[in-house]
């Protein structure tokens, strides 16, 4: 029974009483079994053999009537009271063809019908012979006609009557096979129902007795639990009050963080913005050293070019100075060589003189330019070594530069990812104080619905405290039912400088509904009446 046990209340009473049901069902179901045997012997007894017996009968009454009317003609004298027999005797044939036909229509086994017909044979037989008999009467063989009355019309009589006596054994027998059936019908319904009925009312006062223990066992546990129900929702109710004013100062602090996280997100988000300003400006002037180096390089490249043709010119002017030399050379010999020629050299040696001076001027010449493609050859090559360390401290310029880029390009890009976290951040604590907003008005629904809870216990306890579970155990007395502040505690006050938060999207707190008055209750199965359970 550890599977009924499981079972709930409703289901335990729908199994009880459809179990009553089912055996009433059953009742009904051999009655109606029973009835209909019952019936069907009652209608063959009516419809069948009853009106096949009564037919039966009317034959052997009329047969033996025409046997009256026969020994009557035979003795009559008079030819009244012959037409009155011979129409009597037209009668009783008439009946007894009638009378057969209708037995014939009622046959309904092939046995009746076997029998019915012997007795038609019979009959035919028997009506010949008495229409034999009466020829003889009007032929005036009186003598011939009671020797046929006394011979074969009584022989044909007796036949006809033992065929009417087998049908009405048959039918006799089938009227108390019929009978017995009915009655046997009667007896087993009457017993079987007797039983079902005795079992029925077993099974119920069981059922009931069961019924009433189980109901009083529940209503003293719901009596009992209503009582610890209600010290529970008295602890609840001042357990929700302290989460209620706790949530409300959590709310108010996760209010003054979010307004606080976003002044730091205001200023993080600053500084990200500074951050990619100075990436930016450290991006173009890394652009610039850059353009600043190539602009060296490229000068450093012309001076180099310029000492490499300062030392080209150099080598002319000493190929120049050289010819100078050799051109002087060259005059001075023409002098000695006209000096030797004497007056015919003079002119020559004019020349040679002049030669000899332009050699010593182009001389000079070529010893000054050469000193000053020198000095231009010193001062390019200065000027070269010059833009060179320009050039190296433009690269290291710019190295100093790209890393300074680099650095600001890693600040940027913290930045902005700690804006970023900063920001699901915000976005977090703005989600926790609407949640904690909404479990703020949880709280406070939650307040309400403890003392709600609180009163339907001891409104609970009061009407238990009316079921007469035990004349000798009187239930204890309700207790009295108190009202419980159902308040919500206020908020705690938050800073003026703090933001204003945004409302929360908070669920309407559906109340429940105080019963006021234990007769206003509807008890179930019994409406607003629980005084009937005074007889529980």
């Amino acid at each position: 029974m550890a599977w009924f046990k499981q079972l709930s209340v409703g289901a335990k009473l729908f199994a009880a009483f459809s179990s009553l049901l089912i055996l009433m069902i059953v009742m009904g179901l051999v009655a109606i079994s029973k009835l209909s045997t019952l019936n069907a012997n009652v209608e063959a007894l009516t419809y069948k053999w009853i009106p096949s017996r009564a037919q039966a009968n009317l034959l052997s009454t009329n047969t033996s009537n025409h046997r009256v009317y026969t020994f009557k003609l035979c003795m009559v004298e008079t030819d009244e009271e012959i037409t009155t027999c011979k129409k009597a005797l037209d009668e009783c044939a008439q009946k007894l063809n009638a009378s057969y036909e209708e037995l014939s229509e009622l046959c309904s086994s092939d046995e009746e019908q076997k029998n019915v017909d012997a007795i038609g044979s019979r009959l035919t037989k028997y009506l010949g012979e008495s229409d034999r008999m009466i020829t003889f009467l009007d032929e005036g063989g009186k003598s011939q006609a009671k020797e046929l009355l006394l011979g074969g019309l009584f022989a044909a009589r007796m036949d006809l009557e033992d065929a009417i006596n087998e049908v009405l054994a048959f039918n006799r027998d089938g009227c108390n096979s019929e009978a017995s059936a009915g009655i046997a019908a009667y007896t087993s319904a009457l017993i079987v129902i007797s039983i079902v009925l005795v079992v029925n009312c077993i099974a119920g006062l069981a059922m009931a007795a069961w019924i009433s223990r189980w109901f009083s066992g529940a209503i003293r546990k719901v009596e009992t639990i209503s009582t610890s129900v209600a010290s529970a929702a008295q602890q609840l109710s001042g357990a929700s009050d302290t989460l209620s004013s706790g949530t409300q100062e959590s709310a108010s602090s996760l209010e003054e963080t979010a307004a606080s996280l976003e002044q730091i997100t205001a200023t993080v988000r600053q500084n990200a913005d500074n951050a990619e300003q100075a990436n930016q400006l450290a991006n173009s002037s890394r652009k610039t050293a850059e353009q600043g180096g190539e602009v060296v390089s490229h000068a450093v490249q012309a001076m180099q070019e310029i000492s490499d043709s300062s030392r080209k010119i150099a080598d002319i002017i000493t190929t120049i100075d050289e010819i100078a030399f050799q051109t002087n050379l060259l005059a001075l010999n023409a002098a000695v060589e006209a000096a030797r020629a004497g007056e015919q050299g003079r002119g020559f040696a004019v020349v040679a003189d002049e030669v000899r001076s332009l050699a010593q001027r182009s001389g000079t010449a070529a010893r000054e330019i050469k000193r000053l493609i020198e000095d231009s050859v010193d001062k390019v090559k200065a000027g070269s070594e010059l833009v060179n360390k320009s050039g190296e401290t433009l690269s290291d310029i710019v190295t100093s530069v790209k890393r300074v880029t680099d650095i600001v390009a890693e600040i940027a890009a913290a930045s902005s990812e700690q804006t970023a976290g900063i920001e699901q951040i915000n976005k977090a604590i703005t989600q926790i104080d609407h949640v904690t907003q909404d479990n703020a008005s949880q709280t406070e629904e939650m307040s309400c619905t403890a003392s709600s809870l609180l009163n339907q216990s001891q409104l609970l306890q009061t009407v238990v405290s009316q079921f007469n579970l035990s004349k000798n155990e009187p239930t204890d007395a309700a207790m009295p039912i108190a009202t419980v502040s159902a308040k919500s505690p206020k908020r705690a006050p938050i800073s003026e400088h703090r933001r204003k938060p945004r409302p929360a999207v908070t669920r309407p707190i559906e109340r429940t509904p105080v019963v006021d008055h234990v007769d206003d209750m509807e008890l179930v199965g019994v409406g607003a009446d629980y005084g009937a359970f005074e007889e529980f």
